[in-house]
This record gives structure tokens, C-alpha cells and sequence, in this order.
């Protein structure tokens, strides 16, 4: 009998000591610094340039709607009207190989997406449904570009401040699937060719290179071939 009262006292104590020191890790992670490095998006981008052209993904990460097997002459598009508050967004990509079914943007409340600017490169995209409920802002998710060629030529666009650690100091956004990973993900290297351009491509893996943005999750997507059917493309 006292022996087993004696491992009921011990395990009891195991237990406090785990619970005290599951509190104490807690409030670590609360309080640490965090080690990602802070990026801001440009200070100022010019949106009539910024959505004269479609723009071509050449390099991606997966994101929360587009897993890899998505990644097949993915394009984005943006209409834009001065008097409008809101941007008009027209996403496209194929589904299991060049030229699969379309993965096109729109055609219902939850698909039909909208982007605004809160101050140069910073901005956010949702549904645009959410802009009749007044709750846009609070809902959308954020749309960073962090680097743009002077005539707009290539871009590289992130899905908010990079929060995941990677190895060697380096972080990046949230790559899980489904609905709640979709706000803060998200990772782009963008130009205005269908064709790749090498030289665009590593010239923009060196700024993330320099941001400390780990580009280790990028994947090539195909444009090679890629006919376009069902895409908006200026």
C-alpha cells in the first residue's frame, strides 16, 4: 500500500512539474524576441503600372489555396479604376499539368476577389462581398510587394511579414492548406513574360536572400506551352 500511495505522490509531482513547466515555456514564447527578420513593402507603388499588364508567377511557395500540383501557368491579373476604391483581381492557374483544367478566380461570393491599397505596396485581398459588409479590413488577408523593377517589369509580392523559421536565420510565410491558412501565406516571383527570364529569377532569390526571406519552399511553375484558356490577360 505505501508503495503504491508513494507512486501516486510521484506522479502526481511529475505532472505539477510538467504543468509548471509547460506555463513557464508558454510565457517564454510569449515574451522571447521574435528572430524573423522584419520586412516592410515598398513605400510607394504605382498602381495604374502596377495592373497595366497580367503578371506571370515563375516561382512560388504552396499556400492555403494552391498546392503543388497547381502550380501550372499560373497568372494574375489586376483591374484598376482611380475613382474605385477597390482593385479588381483575376487569378489563374492549371490543375495537374499545363494546359488541365483552369483554376480561375471568380464566379461566386467567395471567389470573387478584391484587393485595396492601405499605403504603396502594402495592401489587402479578400472576397469582395466582404467591402458591402464593412468588414474588408478586418477579414482580408495581406498582399506585400516587397521589391518591384523599376518599370514594373518583375515583382516579388509576399503574403505578410514572413513569421515560419527556417534554418540559418531565414523565415517565410504559412504553406498549410484549407481556409484558415490562406491569410499570411503566400510567397511570388512575378514577371510580365510567359517566358522565363533566369536573370529576373535569381536576381530576386538574392533580395530574399538579403531580406533573410528563405527561398528553400519556392517552386518553379510551368509556363512553357501554356495556352491560357479561360484566363483575363491584358
Amino acid at each position: 500500500m505505501q508503495k503504491i500511495l508513494l507512486l501516486l505522490v510521484c506522479v502526481a509531482q511529475g505532472s505539477n512539474i510538467r504543468q509548471r513547466d509547460s506555463r513557464e515555456l508558454s510565457w517564454w514564447n510569449f515574451w522571447k524576441k521574435p528572430s524573423c527578420e522584419k520586412v516592410t513593402p515598398l513605400g510607394e507603388l504605382d498602381l495604374t503600372k502596377w495592373t497595366e499588364k497580367s503578371w506571370y508567377i515563375h516561382e512560388q511557395q504552396t499556400n492555403g489555396y494552391q498546392s503543388a500540383d497547381q502550380l501550372f501557368c499560373v497568372t494574375a491579373t489586376y483591374g484598376y479604376d482611380p475613382k474605385d476604391e477597390y482593385i479588381r483581381v483575376d487569378n489563374y492557374g492549371n490543375n495537374g499539368e499545363v494546359n488541365g483544367p483552369p483554376q480561375v478566380s471568380g464566379g461566386n461570393a467567395f471567389s470573387d476577389l478584391c484587393a485595396k491599397q492601405k499605403a504603396g505596396g502594402d495592401l489587402l485581398v479578400s472576397p469582395c462581398f466582404f467591402s458591402n459588409l464593412g468588414i474588408f479590413d478586418w477579414v482580408a488577408g495581406p498582399y506585400w510587394v516587397l521589391a518591384a523593377g523599376e518599370n514594373y517589369e518583375w515583382a516579388i509580392v509576399s503574403g505578410g511579414q514572413p513569421k515560419e523559421e527556417k534554418p540559418n536565420g531565414t523565415c517565410t510565410t504559412k504553406q498549410g492548406t484549407g481556409w484558415a491558412n490562406i491569410n499570411g501565406s503566400g510567397l511570388w516571383l512575378f514577371t510580365r513574360e510567359p517566358e522565363r527570364n533566369e536573370a529576373f529569377v535569381e536576381m530576386m532569390k538574392a533580395k530574399l536572400d538579403e531580406m533573410k526571406i528563405f527561398t528553400g519552399d519556392l517552386l518553379k511553375v510551368e509556363q512553357e506551352g501554356c495556352n491560357y484558356e479561360g484566363a483575363t490577360l491584358k
